[in-house]
């Protein structure tokens, strides 16, 4: 079971391990999930109302936890630390929450990295809709998520669960515009600049309200792939030729990289900019450590944070069971690899015809 970020505490991953233990032992286990109707803020506050905020500076939030940060506890860039940063604010316990912990302080400091920046865009536009969408709306907008989630989550009926979900996200948006206020209240002088592409100057030029690259440029889509499939991976690209030349789509992979740029630099940036990112999988794309340690997973992590789509493409046959992306929706149908199809380009078309779906469903949440 897989320990960083949310992961282990989600509705389903509860179930099955009631599931599994109850195989073991009887009666049947139940595993009591107190805070489960709470967001991080919402934590923050029960530990300041029983007098225990002291607890707070020794918690750990992290999903980088792996790396070292000297001093600091935390990366200060992730979408945990992110997460936690605005709960601090939120619960006005900021003052607690910033003993030393942070390695990097995305609210007055330049924010360098493409990754961290695309992020925080991503977290404020969604508690925006968050706080914004009514229930009829949001549960339009998350059908898919909802559909997912309302049979591990308590409730007399499905409606009740939908509407629980609703509250829990429409609470945490409102949170999310109260610490943005408080951020700016407590750092924001009028009487100086403010520091240079920090998250202060993103909330006073309003970048998260204004229009994505997907709006002006097409969805952009991220080829992650073994450069053992580069002839399957340019099929793959002619047949999303349409979609091109309809404004739709901007596809990015590695062979677009100009001389006497950085590529881990450059690969970086369109990973985390992109709102499809395409897992071309095969033994090859499996065996690489670059595309699967390192590209599968922060697409996953960006598809988990929903920030992007992450579509698995089966490219040549290969045990693929147990993986990550294992859980998701493959293409092409039936998650048959595309060299097992007698026509290829049968296999190919496919293909485009469901990224051509999730665009438009991309384009529709946008409007």
């Amino acid at each position: 079971m897989n320990a960083r970020a949310s992961r282990t505490t989600y509705p389903k991953t509860i179930t099955l391990l009631e599931d599994f233990f109850s195989e073991i032992f009887q009666p049947r286990i139940q595993i009591d999930t107190p805070f489960l109707w709470k967001t991080k803020t919402d934590i923050f506050d029960i530990l300041n109302r029983v007098g225990r905020k002291d607890l707070i500076s020794s918690t750990v939030s992290c999903s980088h936890t792996f790396q070292h940060f000297g001093q600091g506890t935390h990366c200060g860039g992730c979408s945990q630390c992110i997460d936690r940063r605005f709960a601090a604010y939120g619960s006005e316990l900021d003052d607690v929450d910033e003993v030393g912990i942070y390695t990097f302080d995305f609210i007055q400091s330049e924010i360098k990295e493409p990754r961290i920046k695309t992020t925080l865009l991503d977290y404020v536009r969604q508690a925006r809709d968050f706080d914004s969408l009514s229930l009829e709306d949001f549960s339009h907008q998350m059908f898919s998520e909802l559909v997912e989630l309302i049979d591990y989550v308590p409730g007399a009926n499905e409606q009740e669960k939908v509407e629980k979900v609703w509250e829990l996200c429409h609470r945490h948006g409102n949170q999310v515009c109260y610490a943005i206020r408080k951020m700016r209240e407590i750092h924001d002088d009028p009487y100086h600049p403010l520091p240079e592409d920090s998250f202060l100057q993103m909330i006073a030029a309003r970048e998260y309200l204004m229009c994505s690259n997907s709006q002006q440029n097409g969805i952009r889509i991220f080829y992650a792939y073994s450069h053992r499939d580069e002839e399957l991976r340019v099929q793959l690209e002619n047949h999303l030729s349409i979609l091109k030349h309809q404004g739709l789509i901007e596809g990015w992979h590695d062979r677009k990289i100009s001389a006497g740029r950085e590529w881990e630099g450059e690969i970086d940036e369109n990973l985390n900019a992109a709102h499809i990112i395409l897992l071309l999988v095969s033994s090859d794309f499996i065996a690489s450590d670059y595309c699967y340690d390192v590209e599968m997973t922060r697409a996953m992590e960006r598809h988990e944070a929903r920030e992007a789509r992450v579509i698995p493409i089966i490219l040549r046959s290969v045990d693929w069971k147990g993986a990550p992306f294992g859980k998701l929706h493959m293409l092409p149908r039936n998650a048959t690899a595309v060299t097992q199809w007698s026509d290829q380009d049968e296999a190919f078309t496919d293909i485009a015809r469901g990224i051509r779906k999730v665009v438009g469903e991309l384009n529709e949440t946008q409007d």
